[in-house]
């Protein structure tokens, strides 16, 4: 999990850097004038972003999975996202 972590903060870094540079950063930037904390401030935002959007990606694409299967005859037994697992109790 701790790589996980690691290669999602590198690749959040690798993001905002390479959107600054796209074109996302005004002249203040560029030319040296950077507010550190504003530039911190959207680091964190986008961090956060990218997080809540790959849960939402992972639970979006196994929704799909369940929903096929259901359609497609099998029944319904666990749902299972990373550590989260919901499964069915036979009463």
């Amino acid at each position: 999990m701790k790589k996980f972590l690691a290669i999602l903060v590198v690749a959040a870094v690798i993001g905002f850097g390479g959107g600054l540079l796209a074109g996302g950063a005004d002249s203040s930037v560029l030319v040296g004038n950077l507010d550190l904390d504003q530039l911190i401030k959207d680091l964190v935002l986008v961090s956060l972003a990218l997080l809540v959007s790959f849960f939402l990606q992972i639970i979006i694409h196994e929704l799909g999975h369940l929903v096929m299967g259901l359609f497609s005859g099998y029944r319904f037994v666990s749902f299972r996202i990373m550590n989260l697992l919901i499964a069915k109790n036979d009463q």
